[in-house]
């Protein structure tokens, strides 16, 4: 499964932080050596 996808199903595809639900995209959470859904967000 895609990290976006993880974290779309982790956060019921809705922003992690204001729960909006249009525009939204992963932002990974610095410093990141490997992306993994643990060091990013959906916003």
């Amino acid at each position: 499964m895609s990290l976006e996808k993880q974290l779309q199903e982790r956060s019921q595809n809705k922003c992690e932080l204001c729960n909006a639900t249009a525009n939204l995209g992963v932002y990974e959470v610095p410093p990141v050596d490997i992306p993994s859904a643990d060091n990013s967000i959906y916003v």
